[in-house]
């Protein structure tokens, strides 16, 4: 094939010119069709380091040696990337599935930007997008979309891979490139690449290479843009682009999904006798979207069958897939999540990751349990089970009437578990059995939902809006409330539930479910820019004499909701370094205080003043992970919460109508320019009353109830308001006392829970403590002072390595010694300096002097 004509290395060499004017590294491409980089062939990687000179490019283009350039990506050219799709990607659609995805997730703008800068298109019908990055270096190449290669394309992959092989001249490297092939193709199915990366130290033909620069002599087009034109990216653009390319790969991830234990041998009876395991079942009937989304994911988009979703804390973008493939597993390409990157997980492994912590065998046990007890799988009929998990550890309803075998005309009405609010609560208002039907729809806690809803209703109310009772100071409605009950109970959706039956009215700038951090991130939720008049006048101008405008740190909302699905992170924060900082600013924004902190520099100062803003705050806690808290009663923090159950003994096992969204007209409309909320004058003077005998020291209330009557007031105001009324009435005051009386009952019943946790604990330690002295004195009554030795010496020895097998015990045990091993390792474990597990020895609680 012969050069271009002078008109096309004319072009060529002003093309060359103008890239490296721009910060781009030039060197040309291989003229023999293989897309290489060229000068001096192999040694050309020299240029990955230090771009060529003005002289270098014009020796090299003004000869017409060349008919195409090239440009090395990576630092050397700036930060460049090129983000490439293949003839065949386009042909298929995933450029426009590509604009599909990137409107619907919020990187419009960004594709655009991309899009225009600099693209141009391939002789083979592909795209190149060229543009640099900022703020983190430029990866190497990379492949973000694959699908599996049809039947014709493997075959043609398969002979041209073998062609190679056959070149091969070194007999021994033609036979290992054989056995690799082979295992290969008889492997998974070969990828297709789709779209693709040239990064860091990579090489990229562009526009108007033609000629002999490719096969088939055709040329690369600039389509839009040029070296003057292309785009940077800050860091977070640069992995929401590539994030968003991953999307589209079809092909299932190499790693394993990760499965369940074994279940356990099957009963006499076979399948039918034992019915469907609730994994199983769960896989079968649950979506996607009950998954995912009460956890704080949001569904983006659906395109050919797949779902896009966008991870919990971020506004745009695309972070997972789920329906690429036939197992209709989540694939998750973000490293900010709890799921591995790029690895299958069934809708079972996706729910035992995220409701009880881990992937291993415990877990996933404890999340059959916990679906089991939601209704999942079948059982025999001799063993059917209610569908609400009982709780009998926290005993039974202390108020629950006595049985009377004599009585046969007396019959028992429903009885209220303990910590569960009555039925005549709920029949009291309209709103009440509106809030428990949305529950029920859902098949959730009446009471979990309505403690969301009005934790995110105070949130919602203007700041000003205070209860003045005529003592003390007027009182914030901030409120707090706390969801207990095991993982997998639906805590939850105590956001997602109340989300939907209230959401914020747009009059307002209003922060959703932010996530529990510092207490310093408390206060800085408030805060933003704020562009206000300076000191400083315009000195002349059409301006002369007005005041110039500066930006500064503020308070810029006044209504926040924060959320925290898991509470063990608040107690270590209570209890580690940072409690004090996380303690003091929720009990201080519980009663409406000031928070936050002054700092030297202005940048890191925030200050929320009292009476300037409105706080809710959901923790969902397990009863384990919940003792913690009441600790700090001294501090005074577990009293400041309602505390609200998540299970719920009466959802009707009927499918039950969703009533949709309340209709508040205070919160839709807003409170008017100077909202005042008044009381019945019984309840004021019923409160003065109680706060004199507190005062004066006729009345003493215990320590976990000392915040009681400003409970008593916040819930009474919020029960009012959502009957639509900022007036109090005594009824509301009651139903704020049954809400109070149902808290304090769930409250001391995680007390005695933990009590009797605490008590079986210690009998186990002192039972264990028994047998050890036991086995002690057994194993030194048979043996001699030889078998403590070599025990000793084995403890030693497992503390040092921190574990160890037998053989190995057995390998460092002196020959004359191994008949004693047995008798010494019994020994050992009885003195608690090692644990046998099997054929593993692990260190102990105590180590051998």
């Amino acid at each position: 094939m012969t050069s271009q004509p002078t008109s096309h290395h004319a072009a060529l060499h002003h093309a060359a010119r103008e890239a490296h004017h721009h910060g781009l590294c030039v060197i040309p491409a291989a003229a023999n069709g293989t897309k290489q980089p060229w000068p001096d062939g192999p040694t050309w990687k020299h240029f990955q380091n230090q771009p060529p000179t003005a002289e270098q490019l014009a020796r090299w283009f003004a000869n017409g040696r060349y008919d195409g350039l090239g440009v090395v990506c990576g630092q050397v050219s700036g930060g460049l990337e090129m983000l490439e799709f293949e003839g065949r990607a386009v042909a298929e659609g995933f450029v426009e599935a590509m604009t599909i995805l990137a409107d619907a997730s919020g990187l419009g703008d960004l594709w655009r930007a991309v899009t225009s800068g600099y693209q141009e298109t391939t002789p083979s019908g592909g795209i190149h997008l060229l543009y640099r990055v900022a703020g983190r270096p430029v990866p190497k190449n990379t492949k973000l979309a694959r699908r599996p290669r049809t039947p014709d394309e493997l075959a043609a992959w398969k002979r041209e891979q073998q062609l190679q092989v056959d070149a091969e001249p070194d007999d021994a490297q033609r036979a290992r490139r054989q056995a690799k092939l082979n295992q290969i193709v008889s492997g998974e199915q070969v990828p297709q690449v789709l779209i693709e990366t040239r990064g860091e130290g990579g090489f990229v033909v562009i526009a108007p290479s033609a000629g002999r620069t490719h096969p088939s002599g055709k040329a690369w087009t600039l389509t839009t843009g040029g070296p003057a034109t292309i785009p940077t990216l800050t860091a977070d653009d640069h992995q929401a682009l590539h994030h968003l390319a991953a999307a589209l790969d079809l092909m299932p991830a190499s790693t394993p999904e990760p499965t369940p234990p074994p279940a356990q041998p099957r009963q006499a009876g076979g399948p039918t006798a034992d019915g469907l395991r609730p994994g199983d079942d769960f896989n079968q009937r649950a979506t996607w979207e009950d998954i995912l989304q009460p956890e704080g994911w949001t569904q983006v988009a659906r395109h050919g069958g797949v779902t896009y979703w966008r991870r919990p804390g971020k506004n745009r973008g695309i972070s997972a897939t789920t329906g690429r493939n036939d197992g209709d597993n989540l694939f998750v390409f973000s490293t900010s999540t709890v799921f591995e990157a790029e690895t299958p997980y069934s809708k079972f492994a996706a729910y035992t990751l995220l409701n009880h912590g881990s992937l291993h065998d415990d877990a996933f046990r404890a999340a059959g349990k916990a679906l089991r007890a939601a209704g999942y799988g079948s059982q025999p009929t001799s063993q059917q089970r209610d569908r609400v998990p009982p709780l009998p550890e926290w005993g039974p309803p202390p108020d629950a009437p006595p049985a009377d075998d004599e009585d046969d005309g007396w019959q028992q009405g429903p009885v209220r578990r303990r910590g569960h609010l009555p039925e005549d609560f709920w029949a009291a208002r309209p709103v009440l059995r509106h809030i428990r039907q949305a529950a029920h729809c859902r098949a959730r806690s009446g009471d979990v939902v309505l403690g969301g809803l009005l934790a995110r209703l105070s949130s919602m109310l203007p700041p000003e809006l205070r209860a003045d009772t005529g003592v003390g100071s007027p009182a914030s409605m901030n409120t707090f409330v706390i969801l207990l009950g095991p993982s997998g109970s639906g805590k939850s959706s105590a956001a997602w539930i109340p989300r939907r039956l209230l959401p914020p009215p747009p009059r307002i700038d209003f922060l959703d479910e932010l996530p529990l951090g510092t207490g310093e991130g408390i206060a800085e939720a408030y805060m933003g820019e704020e562009e206000v008049d300076s000191e400083e006048v315009y000195l002349a101008g059409p301006r002369r004499g007005t005041p110039k405008r500066k930006v500064v740190r503020t308070q810029v909302r006044g209504n926040a909701l924060f959320y925290a699905d898991e509470g063990e992170s608040l107690t270590k924060q209570l209890f580690g370094r940072t409690g004090a900082t996380i303690g003091e600013s929720i009990r201080r924004a519980w009663t409406g205080g000031t928070i936050g902190q002054h700092n030297g520099q202005k940048v890191n100062t925030r200050v929320i003043e009292a009476g300037t803003y409105s706080l809710g705050l959901v923790v969902g806690f397990q009863p384990e992970t919940a003792l913690p808290l009441i600790e700090d009663a001294a501090a005074g923090t577990p009293q400041r919460f309602l505390w609200v159950a998540s299970t719920d003994p009466t959802i009707p096992e009927d499918i039950v109508d969703d009533p949709g969204p309340l209709d508040l007209a205070l919160i839709r409309r807003g409170f008017g320019i100077k909202p005042q909320l008044t009381f019945d004058h019984a309840l004021l003077k019923q409160i003065r009353l109680d706060d004199r005998a507190r005062a004066t020291g006729e009345l003493r209330l215990p320590l976990l109830d000392s915040h009681k009557p400003l409970t008593l007031v916040k819930l009474s105001v919020l029960l009012a308001i959502l009957d639509n009324r900022i007036h109090i009435t005594t009824e509301d005051w009651q139903l704020a006392e049954a809400l109070w009386a149902t808290s304090c009952e769930l409250r001391d019943a995680l007390i005695e829970y933990g009590t009797r946790q605490a008590e079986q604990e210690a009998e186990k330690r002192t039972k264990a403590h028994v047998d050890r002295e036991v086995r002690a004195h057994n194993a030194k009554a048979a043996g001699d002072r030889a078998i403590e030795r070599i025990a000793r010496r084995v403890g030693r020895r497992v503390h040092e390595t921190q574990g160890m097998t037998r053989g190995e015990a057995k390998k460092d045990t002196a020959s004359r010694d191994r008949g004693l091993l047995g008798a010494a390792l019994d020994y050992a474990e009885a003195r608690g300096w090692v644990v046998v597990e099997g054929d593993h020895l692990r260190p102990g609680d105590s180590r051998p002097s």
